[in-house]
């Protein structure tokens, strides 16, 4: 009975899906402006980083089944405070701590000191909005610009900021469109991401909740507390989301070719049958001797020049795979499930109807 995998999918984000192997490394210590990281050969690894992998005998395409293109990346906000010109600095990564390379073109030795220099918003280190984690219809990517001269971290679709601002890479994907960005939620969860900017700190701010903000001046939706204003309404940049999500439900069928095979395929004209290799020992697993089989017609002798000649192509399948072809063509070879960690599941289900 064939058995199909109609779905798989993981409780978490797969934890290296922010495909840094691909990204044109500027700015770092040690390293030329515009390295990539080349893979010789087969490519990064033996398995694509970042992908759960299923592999059947023949050829197998991956569907979306369910939630497709919604996989989100968390966001993490830290700042760098200070009331004096362009020290105070809101930051924004994909990643729950900050890294050397967030902070590009600082001066040698003392990234440690700046990146222990920002504090986590909220305290408790929680992602601030979610951002699409893949290219989607509809969706434009996200690009995080860091510039080390005045502490200061943009949000933009340009590739290239300009003007000092480095590209770290993308953050994610949104829609600048309400609706189109509905298309997107899982909870009816799309907000707005509000965009504000302070010209005396140079410091540019990003939130989904003006409401519980401060020193905010302008916009739609008055903050919790004015102060001096000096964070002043931008305009939203696009629509994010306040759920996490790990990915849709996956479905990956095998559509390599499997067959013809089986009791009730009509056999007659696959082998130039004789007295000795004759087509019923073949349909009950025998050889020249009449003794029982166990190997695949192949192994077996059946197709061998001396015994007896595979004359239609339509006998190859079964002889290579066996009477159980359709079953090993049906069901996964393989099933690997990239970076497993405690606590966290993932799942596949079958499909043997």
């Amino acid at each position: 009975m064939p058995a199909y995998i109609i779905e798989t999918g993981r409780s978490y984000r797969n934890p290296i899906e922010s495909q840094d192997f691909t990204k044109t490394w500027n700015g770092y210590e040690g390293v030329p402006n515009g390295y990539k990281i080349e893979f010789q050969g087969e490519g990064p690894g033996s398995l694509p980083l970042g992908k759960d992998n299923v592999h059947y005998i023949g050829d197998e395409e991956e569907l979306e089944v369910a939630n497709a293109k919604k996989a989100r990346t968390p966001i993490y906000r830290f700042y760098r405070g200070g009331r004096t010109t362009n020290n105070p600095d809101h930051t924004y990564v994909d990643h729950p701590q900050l890294r050397k390379d967030d902070v590009p073109k600082e001066g040698k030795g003392s990234k440690g000191a700046i990146i222990k220099s920002y504090n986590p918003e909220p305290r408790r280190n929680t992602p601030v909005f979610h951002m699409l984690t893949k290219a989607a219809p509809n969706a434009t990517e996200f690009y995080r610009h860091y510039k080390n001269s005045v502490n200061n971290t943009k949000i933009t679709s340009n590739s290239n900021e300009g003007n000092g601002y480095v590209n770290t890479g993308t953050l994610g994907y949104m829609c600048t469109n309400e609706g189109q960005a509905q298309d997107y939620e899982v909870e009816n969860d799309a907000t707005p991401l509000y965009h504000y900017r302070s010209s005396e700190f140079d410091d540019d701010f990003y939130t989904i909740n003006p409401a519980g903000e401060v020193n905010l001046s302008g916009g739609p939706i008055a903050p919790r507390d004015a102060q001096d204003g000096d964070y002043v309404y931008q305009g939203i940049i696009g629509y994010v989301y306040t759920i996490p999500y790990g990915g849709g439900r996956k479905q990956v069928i095998d559509v390599g070719q499997i067959g013809p095979t089986g009791q009730c395929v009509d056999k007659s004209g696959w082998y130039q049958w004789n007295t000795t290799w004759t087509r019923n020992r073949y349909n009950t697993q025998r050889d020249s001797n009449d003794s029982r089989t166990e190997g695949t017609p192949g192994v077996v002798g059946w197709g061998h020049p001396q015994n007896v000649t595979l004359i239609d192509d339509e006998a190859n399948f079964e002889w290579f795979y066996g009477l159980t072809g359709a079953v090993k063509g049906a069901v996964p070879r393989y099933l690997g499930f990239e970076d497993m960690y405690d606590s966290q599941f993932v799942y596949y289900l079958y499909d043997t109807s």
